[in-house]
């Protein structure tokens, strides 16, 4: 690889499409620690501003800046949503302020110091923001010349060379080393991203398992995400003499063709399924209503007729592969007995199966 390529990785773009959730997490965590250690870190050098401790002239800039970043560690709490979607902006800015502290700290000890500080956070910057190389190379640029630019306006000679080596020093270290960080962390939450994909879902039909169904409906349960107030219950007809007649082949090209046919029906009925187990599959809904619940239910079963899978059987009247759906609507409910309802939906299930097949029925 080259420099140039190290620097700017071609496949960062589609890293960072992949595993947005993962870095936005991060970030956000992230966000959340670097605020509280500034507000702990600068309120106890406030504290330590009062006599007999030195550093009082410092006084009202500890508290300005712990100040600053507590109303930034409030935004959390108050807009968690908007900050968990866009941490990386929040972080550009706490450190906006973290290097004007440190310029300030530096200028009020006298400008015959050099940038110690200053210059120590551009390896600190680049390590921590996990965003588009471009974008974090500019951010520490301009810090890096605004440092520059401060240095040669007002400190005194015998540091100014120091300064502007020093500046340029660290920005290149810090670039460099936030690249090969950033580009290791990028590829871990990518292969743990494949790794909780394989572990989610079924590698046949394409459709998340039991366990993420589960997963999914604790959630939900305990408010995490948005509410589910309709189960499926679905059973392919007869699968096992398909299995017989036709062998396990044709009963995996089965079931990986009703797979695709949900997932299609998911995206235009506002479902999520889920492989149960075997044949039996799982969807859940939190926007219809019990009658367009029943519609959906029936529809599907014409959807997965209109697959035209032969099943030349005399137990099989339609001639083709067909579902047995048992469904149920409940309340919105936090928290909520999924398991009661699942077994809801299993009981309308059997209730079709015991009414010929090939239909739904709901609890």
């Amino acid at each position: 690889m080259s420099f140039f390529g190290f620097l700017f990785p071609p496949d960062e773009k589609e890293l960072f499409e992949k595993n947005k959730s993962a870095i936005n997490s991060f970030e956000y965590t992230l966000l959340r620690l670097c605020l509280n250690i500034s507000v702990g870190f600068t309120f106890v050098l406030s504290v330590a501003s009062f006599p007999p401790f030195s550093e009082a002239k410092m006084r009202f800039t500890y508290l300005a800046f712990g100040i600053a970043a507590l109303i930034i560690r409030l935004s959390l709490f108050f807009f968690k949503k908007a900050v968990m979607r866009f941490p990386q902006f929040y972080l550009y800015i706490l450190f906006v302020f973290v290097a004007t502290f440190s310029v300030i700290v530096n200028f009020n000890r006298g400008n015959e110091r050099e940038f110690v500080t200053a210059v120590c956070f551009l390896t600190v910057y680049p390590v921590m923001l996990i965003d588009k190389s471009f974008r974090v190379y500019i951010f520490c640029l301009a810090i890096t010349l605004a440092n520059i630019f401060i240095a040669v306006k007002f400190k005194t000679k015998a540091v100014l060379g120091a300064d502007i080596m020093d500046n340029l020093a660290f920005f290149l270290l810090g670039s460099i080393l936030g690249t090969g960080l950033r580009s290791i962390t990028l590829r871990r939450f990518d292969v743990n991203r494949i790794l909780e994909h394989e572990r989610n879902t079924d590698a046949l039909t394409s459709l998340c398992n039991r366990r993420k169904l589960f997963e999914v409906l604790k959630m939900v349960s305990e408010g995490k995400i948005p509410p589910v107030t309709g189960i499926f219950m679905i059973d392919i007809d007869k699968f096992k003499l398909f299995n017989d007649t036709y062998g396990h082949q044709a009963g995996d090209a089965c079931l990986a063709a009703l797979g695709s046919c949900l997932v299609k029906f998911a995206d235009s009925n506002g479902f999520a399924f889920f492989r149960y187990g075997g044949e039996e599959f799982c969807g859940i809904n939190g926007t219809l209503s019990a009658s367009e619940l029943e519609d959906a239910a029936n529809r599907l079963c014409t959807a997965v007729r209109e697959l035209n899978i032969p099943f030349d059987s005399p137990e099989a009247p339609a001639k083709t592969v067909t579902i047995s759906v048992g469904f149920t609507h409940f309340k919105q409910q936090v928290p909520f007995d999924y398991e009661k309802h699942i077994r809801d939906a299993d009981s309308a299930l059997y209730r079709a199966k015991n009414s010929g097949r090939n239909c739904a029925k709901g609890f």
